[in-house]
């Protein structure tokens, strides 16, 4: 009976192993499988990662890229750079340049969704820009001198990014680069205006206006600048003083309907400011008339004298009617007492260069002096033209007074003690008074990136 439990017992146990036939293969294909599949899976998240690090890579290195682009372009604009790679705008509404590497001589024109055919295309330098294309071109034709725009495309295999520079002209002037400078103050009334234009390109006039004829003042107090009527100033309103808690939004007036100063009030360091020529007159200096003792200069009706180069000096310089002052080459002229043009008269270069003809007016304005002795008021120290015509002159008078009125127009650069312009009278300042057309460089005003 023993025996036959123990044979039940062992045919159960046959029974029992020979259900486990298969199962370690299964086991085996399922573990196989999990691990197929997590390898898979860790190949698939690194190839998207090496993916990933790539395009990063890519991304990074268009942009770079782009900003060689850029900083080339910057570089090839300056009137400093080396003639044989300097690029020069034009200012046209058609003048563009698109600056390429070598690697995209042949395919440039596809960067640029808007491309221009009449652009003109210029090889990088030294292959400097490795992977880019830079369009340049002019953003404002007609202003003179214009702001630029620089779109740069960078590439790195398929990634492309796209940065867009404006550069404004930068301007350095001896001259102290205002249309109208008052020590102690300046005043605008009537439909007088101010703005820029540059004598190296050619005479005023569309194509050739710009907004950099701006006024300034050494004068702290309220009102020094003040401009009332239908006053225009096409440039900043600067306030010159080392005053560290002087608000020049309280100096600067805007009264009535006045048009308001289209550029910025700003201050800046009295220091900034350069030398005024001295009154004094030099040895040597030429009398401008045959009276050496009383040496007054009186040009009228439709009379001209013509005045060669050299530095001269006259006592009072009177000029009316249709006459005309005229100069060649380089007229420097000193004035002892005040200059008065009226009528049609007129002052003027013969190539209309306003740099070509210097007035330095050595009197001091006084308004307590009273009336001369024609009764018609003392007007030792005072610049007053009220011509018709148009006047073209750097005139420094730094302790005098220069008025404008009536309807011409006056192109050059005034400093003085004082000014005031009115009636429909307007400054426009000659920016080649600051050598080589007045620009010496280009600054970045804005920048970002393009995102299409």
């Amino acid at each position: 009976m023993m025996k036959q439990r123990l044979r039940g017992t062992g045919r159960q146990h046959r029974v029992f192993r020979g259900n486990e036939q298969g199962t370690a293969l299964v086991i085996t294909l399922l573990v196989m499988l999990v691990l197929s599949l997590l390898g898979s899976g860790l190949l698939s998240v690194s190839f998207t990662e090496t993916q990933v690090a790539l395009n990063d890579r890519r991304m990074t290195q268009a942009f770079f890229n782009a900003e060689a682009a850029l900083e080339e372009a910057k570089l090839r604009l300056s009137p400093t750079a080396d003639p044989a790679i300097r690029i020069t705008p034009v200012n046209s509404a058609t003048w563009g340049v698109y600056l390429y590497t070598p690697a995209h001589a042949s395919d440039y024109h596809t960067f640029d969704p808007q491309y221009q055919a009449t652009y003109t295309p210029v090889p990088s330098v030294q292959n400097v820009i490795e992977w880019g294309v830079a369009k340049i071109r002019v953003k404002n034709p007609g202003v003179n001198p214009p702001s630029l725009l620089v779109t740069a495309w960078g590439a790195d295999g398929p990634i492309r990014r796209q940065l867009e520079l404006e550069l404004e002209p930068s301007i350095t002037d001896p001259k102290g680069g205002s249309a109208a400078h008052g020590k102690k103050d300046v005043k605008m009334g009537g439909n007088a205006c101010t703005d820029s234009y540059d004598s190296s390109v050619g005479p005023y006039g569309p194509g050739n206006q710009g907004n950099l004829g701006g006024i300034s003042t050494e004068g702290t107090k309220d009102k020094s600048i003040k401009l009332k009527g239908n006053a225009k100033v096409k440039g900043d309103a600067v306030v010159f003083s080392n005053d560290p808690a002087l608000d020049p939004h309280a100096v600067v007036s805007v009264q009535e309907q006045a048009q308001h100063v289209e550029g910025e009030v700003l201050k800046k360091s009295a220091d900034a400011l350069p030398s005024v020529p001295s009154g004094e007159i030099p040895p040597g200096a030429i009398p401008l008339t045959s009276d050496k003792a009383k040496n007054d200069l009186q040009l009228s009706g439709d009379s001209i004298r013509v005045v060669p180069e050299g530095v001269y000096w006259v006592n009072k310089l009177h000029i009316s009617g249709h006459a005309q002052l005229l100069t060649t080459g380089n007229v420097k002229i000193y004035v002892k007492e005040w200059v008065k043009v009226t009528g049609h008269g007129t002052f003027a270069p013969k190539d209309v260069k306003p740099g070509n003809l210097t007035l330095i007016v050595g009197a001091t304005d006084d308004e307590d002096f009273g009336d001369d002795e024609d009764g018609n008021g003392y007007d030792k120290g005072k610049v007053k033209l009220s011509s018709d015509a148009n006047l073209y002159a750097v005139i420094y008078a730094p302790d005098a007074k220069v008025k404008i009125t009536r309807k011409g127009d006056f192109f050059g650069a005034i400093r003085a003690k004082a000014v005031n312009i009115k009636g429909n009278g307007c400054a426009h300042y000659d920016i080649a008074l600051g050598g080589g057309g007045g620009v010496v460089g280009y600054n970045r005003k804005s920048w970002h990136e393009v995102i299409n």
